[in-house]
């Protein structure tokens, strides 16, 4: 494959408009923090390997509805030891994805799948009276929620801090009375595209349409702003549904590899 500048990437990822709004966010990161990056390019695929200090990262983004696996391959030969590839199989044929499985079987081993929703149509303005964006005055009370923390999150004092103390991001919180029961946490992400970095409810609101209002205020607020409202990473089917019932579409499904 051809090895392309960082500019020549970006330009390419420009041009998939929102479907490329997420590896380009990445690769500004990489930039700004001379991370040692390789862009190689063909006419039908575009692929980013990050290399870290003991593992290699591959990211696949498909130009075509298919694309020679021969060369993925050889790449992926070529990549270290330990190494995660990363595949967006939503624009390929299904007959191309499957047989694509076939033949990465010998090098790469299926984990798991993610994916991205996002809403880039109009929508009106809603206001629901109990839920708002959250500000520096509601940090107690936010951190006073039940949280069911995953292992892979901060504690709510630092999320806080995060988003609304060092106005790095909004978080939208749910209240039941004076207690907040729930919030969706999002930032920017390239020029004109928010997207939502978590959402929870406390676990004895949940089914109570706490999560549809998040995510519709959240939808409401990109729109007003002029902005596409993201839904990256999906992660489990509580919270595609919400998505999705809100008007969110399909924009990518990430198939992940290792070995």
């Amino acid at each position: 494959m051809k090895i392309i500048t960082s500019a020549e990437a970006r330009d390419i990822l420009n041009k998939l408009d929102i479907r490329g709004v997420v590896d380009a966010n990445d690769l500004y990161y990489y930039i700004n923090n001379n991370k040692n990056v390789e862009y190689l390019c063909e006419s039908d695929m575009l692929v980013i390997i990050y290399h870290d200090t003991n593992s290699d990262y591959v990211s696949v983004i498909p130009l075509s509805d298919c694309f020679s696996s021969d060369l993925l391959i050889e790449t992926i030969k070529q990549a270290g030891k330990n190494l995660s590839v990363f595949i967006d199989t939503n624009t390929l044929r299904r007959e191309f994805a499957e047989q694509l499985e076939v033949d990465l079987s010998p090098y790469v081993q299926y984990r798991k799948s993610r994916i991205d929703l996002a809403f880039t149509g109009k929508a009106e303005a809603v206001n629901f009276e109990n839920i708002r964006l959250l500000n520096v005055s509601d940090k107690d009370n936010f951190e006073a929620m039940p949280y069911e923390k995953p292992e892979y999150r901060p504690p709510l004092s630092v999320l806080f801090d995060h988003f609304v103390t060092n106005d790095r991001g909004y978080v939208l919180g749910a209240f039941d009375g004076k207690d907040i029961v729930g919030f969706l946490s999002f930032d920017k992400i390239g020029d004109k595209t928010f997207d939502v970095d978590y959402v929870y409810t406390v676990p004895e609101r949940r089914n109570c349409g706490f999560g549809r209002k998040l995510a519709l205020t959240y939808r409401s607020f990109a729109v007003q702003k002029g902005y596409s409202a993201y839904w990256s990473y999906a992660r489990n089917e509580a919270s595609e549904n919400t998505a999705k019932s809100c008007g969110f579409s399909l924009v990518r499904n990430i198939r992940i590899y290792t070995r």
